[in-house]
């Protein structure tokens, strides 16, 4: 936005500059129009269309990390949003950051979807320090960000402090049989995560037995999504007898 441009916005009568925004898209006024000038974003918070808005997906657009900054901004001053999809935006380490920033402050958000992100194992150490503090969020989509045993070992961590998360998909990763230990180790010490998934993560009979132990003391894990067809018939039967019992409970 050109200087003319944003002199323009210093005088017009904020009913005009509403109607404005009543033909741009959510992405637009988020990451085009914030921090443009004081005036501007006074008018953005008091904009109905902002306040009412609890869901934003992003899926489809081309999104950097300027406009990832704009977007936790937003998290800050929207009292409403609830859900927010970034799916398949690569924002990288960086991007991860600033949402990690955003968890340890937000109020509302209940769904971060960062499927594709590019986090990596740095990102989810991030993450994961963001979750410690969160009170709010109850579903979070990492899957396909590159996540290893070390990242997992951080959401690990996370998970025996949080308090709200009940679903978490790690699915398509690379966690592996030591990740699992990581977090089944977690779930002895959670007693609000329902459901997770780590389907496509390199996992064998190990990380099993992980779990088979882990659930003699969790009671709330009902949905556990995993690689089934490399688990022998045994110990696949013993870790679904258990996730039944939980159910019943």
């Amino acid at each position: 936005m050109t200087h003319q441009d944003s002199a323009s916005l210093l005088t017009l009568p904020v009913e005009l500059i509403h109607m404005i925004f009543d033909n741009l898209s959510d992405f637009t006024i988020i990451c085009s129009l914030r921090q443009v000038c004081t005036r501007l974003n006074s008018i953005m918070d008091a904009y109905p269309g902002y306040q009412e808005l609890d869901t934003l997906f992003l899926c489809d657009e081309v999104v950097g990390c300027d406009q990832i900054k704009h977007i936790v901004n937003a998290l800050r001053n929207n009292p409403t949003l609830t859900e927010f999809h970034l799916n398949a935006n690569h924002i990288g380490v960086d991007g991860g950051k600033h949402f990690a920033d955003a968890l340890r402050n937000n109020k509302t958000l209940l769904t971060l979807d960062l499927a594709g992100a590019g986090v990596g194992d740095e990102g989810a150490h991030l993450l994961a320090f963001g979750l410690q503090d969160n009170t709010t969020l109850t579903t979070l989509d990492l899957g396909s960000n590159n996540i290893n045993a070390e990242g997992a070992q951080y959401l690990a961590d996370a998970l025996r402090n949080n308090t709200t998360l009940t679903t978490l998909n790690l699915r398509v990763n690379d966690i592996g049989d030591l990740g699992a230990k990581y977090l089944a180790g977690a779930l002895q010490n959670n007693a609000r995560l329902m459901t997770l998934d780590l389907a496509l993560n390199d996992m064998r009979e190990e990380a099993v037995e992980h779990f088979i132990v882990a659930l003699r003391e969790n009671r709330t894990l009902t949905t556990l999504k995993f690689d089934w067809y490399r688990v022998e018939q045994n110990l696949k039967d013993r870790l679904k007898n258990q996730i039944k019992c939980n159910k019943k409970t």
